[in-house]
């Protein structure tokens, strides 16, 4: 796990030594402000953007057309530019911020507040990096492949100039392949509690992305895959063996039941 850590703080740094500090983009605004309105109101619905990426709802408010998912773990983030609003009140724009186009008042308040939230994706691209190292150390066993590997991801690849607007991508990577990888462990160790977790994390994937539903073929590849190699029964063997029927008392010695075996049969999945 110190290796976990180790790459972690690493790209965070990195991450943060290169990070833009503003929002980018409509799209980001949008998301901002449902992080706002979630933060301060406990509401979904939020002040449009000249019509961009909204619909009216039933209520006559406006709502994003985006998932909810990345907005509620960035509540925190909302916070913490708060409290840079409050330690350092007033004064002009940063220089991080002059020549950039931006979709709010230019208020240093209203910058800190997206200062904030613009980290956001630092620490969760960071974590994908993390995530990928153990990945690759659990396939290879080799410390200088998986250092190689997360090195040219996160370093040489889309990962780094994904870690600096408030997109809703990096996320979404993160959840869906922190997902797979429980799945895959659940799979080889036959845990449950592991493949319940990888569950959750896709569960919660599609509240940042609908089209996440697109990695399920990759489950069934994982899960077909595994058992064709295993020459034991799969994890759902395994879980149907957990609810064998209690055996009759009484039976003849001819007819009893030998250990291991079921009044039930269950077709194998080899």
């Amino acid at each position: 796990m110190r290796f976990f850590w180790r790459v972690f703080f690493l790209f965070l740094f990195l991450y943060l030594l290169t990070m833009g500090g503003h929002i980018y983009s409509p799209d980001e605004e949008i998301l901002f402000r449902v992080t706002q309105s979630l933060a301060e109101h406990g509401r979904l619905s939020i002040e449009p953007l000249l019509g961009f990426a909204t619909k009216q709802g039933i209520d006559g408010k406006q709502y994003a057309q985006y998932g909810v998912g990345q907005p509620l773990l960035a509540v925190p983030f909302y916070y913490f530019g708060k409290l840079l609003a409050a330690v350092f009140p007033g004064g002009n724009d940063p220089f991080f911020i002059k020549g950039i186009i931006q979709y709010h008042d230019g208020s240093m308040n209203s910058v800190q507040l997206r200062l904030g939230v613009s980290i956001f994706n630092q620490v969760v691209t960071s974590l994908l990096c993390a995530m990928l190292f153990l990945f690759c150390y659990r396939l290879t066993g080799d410390k200088t492949a998986s250092w190689m590997t997360v090195l040219l991801f996160g370093m040489g690849s889309y990962a780094l100039p994904h870690s600096k607007p408030f997109f809703m991508e990096p996320l979404s990577a993160l959840l869906c392949f922190s997902s797979f990888f429980l799945f895959y462990l659940g799979l080889s160790g036959q845990s449950l509690k592991r493949t319940l977790l990888a569950g959750c994390l896709f569960a919660y994937s599609l509240l940042v992305r609908l089209d996440n539903i697109f990695m399920l073929p990759g489950y069934a590849v994982l899960i077909f895959f595994h058992n064709a190699r295993e020459s034991e029964p799969g994890l759902l063997n395994w879980i149907r063996s957990q609810s064998k029927p209690v055996q009759n008392k009484g039976k003849e010695n001819d007819d009893a039941i030998e250990p291991g075996e079921s009044d039930v049969t269950f077709s194998p999945l080899h």
